[in-house]
């Protein structure tokens, strides 16, 4: 992300607001669940961080690669399953309910095994289990926000701030509550650029008004976003 938003003329400065924890190991279910695909199952990557939960799972289970096929939201998660070994079938660009539209009129027969962090939406599993697909969820992470974010905001101005990235709900929902109340209404006045409609949704329900969504679930694309609304239009599109 910040080598991508240097090629676009704009200086990123990181902020750590969650912190991981795989959580599959106190699943009873998630190895046998697991063990039991075969090529006829899809499993549902959401995120980069998910697909290495994922690793872990089927390492633990001696395997780094199993034949069951891979879904995943964006190319950045797609291409962190291919490192990892896995085959992509198919991939969203969206984010996990367009992806899960996707494989409502997929040929897919077997199970949809959505691996996914304990707090992501039910939204995309609801939609296809309305359509009669076999639909499993498995939480194999966790996200917790960092204990020190309330400090390292407090020492940051929001005047010397130009916009705020978002990939997840999560990592948004996790930055707001953490913001200071003095000036709080001045950071939530920032230009937010953000993936996918669901964290769109989200940064409006907390009060985020200048919203800027991403054309595609990817790095290049999200910081796209954010050079043409920064920069003007003519630094959009990767130039």
């Amino acid at each position: 992300m910040l080598e991508a938003l240097d090629a676009a003329a704009l200086t990123g400065l990181p902020l750590e607001v969650l912190r991981y924890e795989e959580s599959w190991q106190q699943s009873a279910d998630a190895a046998a669940l697991a063990a039991s695909l075969n090529a006829e199952d899809v499993v549902v990557l959401t995120s980069r961080r998910g697909v290495r939960a994922w690793q872990n799972l089927c390492l633990s289970l001696g395997s780094s690669a199993p034949s069951t096929p891979v879904a995943a939201v964006g190319s950045a998660t797609a291409a962190e399953a291919i490192r990892c070994g896995f085959v992509v079938t198919h991939t969203g660009d969206s984010d996990a309910y367009g992806l899960a539209e996707q494989l409502a009129v997929s040929p897919v027969s077997g199970r949809l095994i959505f691996a996914v962090a304990r707090e992501a939406a039910a939204a995309p599993q609801e939609l296809l289990a309305s359509l009669g697909r076999q639909v499993v969820r498995l939480e194999t992470y966790a996200a917790v926000p960092v204990a020190s974010l309330a400090a390292s905001l407090s020492a940051l101005r929001p005047e010397e701030i130009s916009g705020i990235v978002a990939t997840s709900a999560n990592r948004l929902e996790a930055f707001v509550t953490a913001l200071p109340a003095e000036g709080r209404n001045a950071w939530l006045a920032l230009p937010f650029f953000v993936i996918g409609e669901r964290t769109a949704e989200r940064a409006r329900l907390l009060g985020v008004t200048r919203l800027t969504v991403a054309s595609g679930a990817s790095t290049e694309r999200l910081v796209d976003a954010a050079a043409s609304v920064l920069l003007g239009p003519q630094h959009g599109e990767n130039e």
